[in-house]
């Protein structure tokens, strides 16, 4: 039984469109779709193609309704003539596939039929100051697995937590409550074990790269939150997690498709990998001429010496006029979720209405930004003119050093930055405070000598994000066109 409808109710369904050689594809929307139907919801089917017409739409919807014995109302619309935005983003997200013309030979199967489920122990763990990871919700991120922050258990927790099964390459971490339905494949042996709210999926008649990628696109998505309860927390069932409807091609081609998506996705990964290993030599280089081998005549002053220290704020979000245009406004959200050290984008922007609001004005490209609060030190280069909020330090480097020197500066002191951050409800350091840190200022040869030193790892760093940033944006569009079929792959 998906989406309401018995198997054979749906191949009947399927079997009825694939007569009208204008359709191309059919993609079954609204309750149905999105796993909240009841057993009267109709049947919400949108038909795409070049021929389809208003007319085809109608005269499906009463041929389906005159001559077969289907005890559904059903609704065609004929996408091409679709003119509400909404409806049509909301097929284009949450619509599912169920009919594209030459994909007979691909399958769907209930992800309970491909993997094994096993469940973690319901219970808190002692945690210790070392030993071994216990893989927790907070440390799966949604296509990877980081263990370099989870917490640790001894010997006695771990093995209590793993006597029945010890995760393996390949296995899928998924997560159940709060953050559910993320997932991250085990790619390396390491010894670790998997805490409250996780379930590991052990593939066994599917290829796990091939439904690991699956799970983190959008249709899972989108089926995932259709069979979400629980009122206090979200949490999906074990029950429900069998459910979910996985497409099934032959296993020479899940295989073909895995290894396009996990080319991309090491590439990408060799490149952050390049990244970090240029900010450490960076850094290294930073303490060595400016730490270790700081010459006592160097001049001590203050970081309002060195830089100009600008602060923002938030137009009001109860005027629509402040809002949607076409200036950068970024709050420290756009990079505490960065994955590289540039800014190129923000998830929000104002008006000039709304940029008259905030007395900063556009700070130039190639400002450095620290979050002040929530946390106090993130950082990033704005690679566009943008406005800030509150919640940060806006640092122009106008007086001489480089953003990268003051860059280098900020993570070697970091610790010291956030000493002089106070707060009851959260820790924030003000711009008067940040103004007011105490600096060595080198001779101008040292900064000058040092910026060309490590110019080029910067340029670098920055030509790897732009073809991160490329890369990745070509994984997200293949990655729904390989899983639906849209995309073949020459096996």
């Amino acid at each position: 039984m998906k989406y309401g409808l018995s198997e054979k109710q749906l191949e009947e369904i399927i079997d009825f469109i694939a007569g009208y050689p204008e359709v191309e594809t059919a993609l079954l929307f609204g309750s149905r779709a999105l796993g909240t139907f009841r057993e009267a919801s109709d049947v919400d089917i949108a038909l795409q193609g070049e021929g389809v017409t208003f007319a085809l739409a109608a005269k499906m919807k009463f041929n389906i309704e005159e001559d077969s014995y289907l005890p559904f109302i059903f609704d065609f619309i004929a996408y091409p003539t679709i003119t509400n935005e909404a409806l049509r983003k909301h097929i284009d997200t949450k619509g599912v596939v169920i009919f594209r013309r030459g994909e007979s030979d691909w399958k769907e199967m209930e992800l309970g039929d491909v993997c094994t489920l096993l469940d973690c122990l319901h219970k808190t763990p002692k945690y210790s100051g070392s030993g071994y990871p216990m893989v927790r919700v907070t440390d799966v991120k949604n296509g990877f697995l980081d263990t370099s922050e989870c917490l640790l258990v001894d010997e006695e927790v771990f093995k209590a937590f793993s006597k029945d099964y010890k995760p393996k390459i390949g296995d899928i971490i998924f997560t159940r409550v709060g953050s559910f339905g993320l997932s991250a494949i085990v790619k390396k042996e390491e010894r670790f074990c998997i805490g409250q709210n996780t379930t590991l999926l052990l593939p066994n008649k599917i290829d796990p790269f091939f439904i690991f990628y699956f799970l983190i696109g959008t249709d899972a998505r989108n089926q995932i939150e259709g069979l979400v309860g629980g009122s206090t927390q979200p949490t999906i069932s074990m029950a429900n997690i069998r459910k979910i409807i996985i497409p099934y091609p032959s296993i020479d081609e899940q295989k073909a498709i895995a290894s396009v998506l996990t080319c991309l996705d090491d590439k990408i990964d060799l490149l952050h990998r390049q990244n970090k290993t240029l900010e450490a030599m960076a850094e290294t280089l930073f303490r060595q001429w400016f730490v270790e081998e700081a010459q006592e005549d160097w001049e001590e002053g203050k970081m309002g010496d060195i830089v100009t220290v600008v602060s923002g704020t938030t137009p009001k979000t109860s005027k629509p006029e402040y809002w949607n245009g076409e200036y950068h406004w970024t709050s420290p959200r756009d990079i505490t979720t960065l994955k590289g050290l540039f800014l190129f984008d923000t998830e929000r922007k104002i008006t000039k209405e709304g940029l008259e609001q905030i007395g900063s004005g556009l700070l130039p490209s190639g400002s450095l930004l620290m979050s002040s609060r929530a946390p106090v030190g993130a950082l990033a280069f704005a690679e566009i003119p943008v406005a800030i909020n509150q919640g940060y330090a806006g640092i122009i480097c106008d007086k001489g050093f480089s953003r990268e020197y003051v860059y280098l500066w900020l993570k070697t002191n970091m610790d010291f930055v956030k000493s002089h951050a106070n707060g009851s409800t959260f820790q924030e350091i003000s711009k008067s405070a940040f103004r007011e840190l105490a600096v060595n200022i080198p001779d101008n040869k040292s900064n000058f000598e040092f910026n060309k030193l490590i110019s080029p790892s910067f340029t670098k760093i920055k030509t790897n994000c732009v073809q991160i940033q490329t890369l990745e944006k070509l994984r997200d569009t293949l990655l729904p066109k390989l899983m639906s079929g849209e995309v073949r792959v020459e096996i």
